[in-house]
């Protein structure tokens, strides 16, 4: 998928992101927690909701005409972004119907 361009583009796909990130959590949420699993999981939904946040922050500034805070944002979004997906590696967790 190529990359945004337009400060529009940008905000939609993280928008989207947040959306789609926030619905997959809540939906993890939903799950049973395998005893024992709780402060792991709790670990691993901070990790999501520091993700969101970004997202959110980046989204802010985005519309606020704010680009170079939306591109450090943006830097620090894939890296949570990517801790976070690690988490969920290592924890078991992967993207089924893929």
């Amino acid at each position: 998928m190529p990359s945004p361009t337009s400060n529009a583009q940008k905000f939609d796909r993280v928008d989207q992101a947040i959306a789609i990130t926030s619905d997959v959590v809540a939906q993890i949420k939903a799950l049973p927690q395998p005893p024992g699993d709780e402060a792991t999981l709790a670990a691993l939904y901070a990790k999501y909701q520091t993700v969101i946040d970004l997202g959110r922050q980046e989204v802010a500034a985005l519309k606020g005409g704010q680009a170079s805070q939306a591109d450090t944002l943006n830097g620090q979004l894939n890296a949570a972004t990517q801790a976070a997906n690690d988490a969920s590696i290592a924890y078991g967790l992967t993207i089924c119907g893929s």
